[in-house]
């Protein structure tokens, strides 16, 4: 005996739980669409024309999420570090963020900085200089000018 979920090719009332339980396990429209054998748009078309169908779709995703966040939630208050570590972040992302967006104006005189310091300012953040500033000609001269007299050096060493 085997065990084939019926496919649909119509919107039919009787789908909405099954649904619902596929929206529980953390389906993607796209993934129910497949489960009742119909297309990703005839989804979309069922959630706009019938509001049981779009109810049963929310109420499976709204309450899988807030059950992932209690559980997330409750393993925060555990002292689970990787936990707080997702919760933080998504909870207050001013504070908690990893990553900040700094916009910063003005212009860097390059011209007086090491081969090393104008590494360490690309390496810290690519963004600082725009393909448009000449500040990234110059860089680009300062390290190939070293690569260059690192290849003399080494050709002057081998005797060349």
């Amino acid at each position: 005996m085997t065990n084939k979920m019926k496919k649909f090719n119509q919107y039919d009332p009787a789908m909405n739980d099954t649904v619902k339980r596929f929206c529980l396990l953390g389906y993607t429209d796209e993934q129910v669409a497949k489960a009742l054998g119909v297309t990703r748009s005839a989804i979309s078309k069922w959630k706009v024309k019938h509001p049981a169908f779009k109810l049963a779709m929310l109420e499976g995703k709204e309450f899988a999420d807030a059950k992932v966040a209690e559980s997330l939630y409750n393993r925060c208050l555990e002292g689970d570090v990787k936990a707080i570590g997702m919760w933080l972040p998504a909870r207050q992302k001013q504070i908690w963020a990893k990553t900040k967006e700094v916009n910063i104006t003005g212009q860097i005189d390059l011209s007086q900085k090491t081969l090393e310091e104008l590494k360490e300012i690309l390496d810290e953040d690519e963004s600082v200089i725009s393909p448009d500033m000449d500040g990234l000609e110059y860089i680009q001269d300062a390290i190939f000018d070293e690569i260059e007299d690192d290849d003399e050096m080494d050709d002057d060493e081998d005797g060349e």
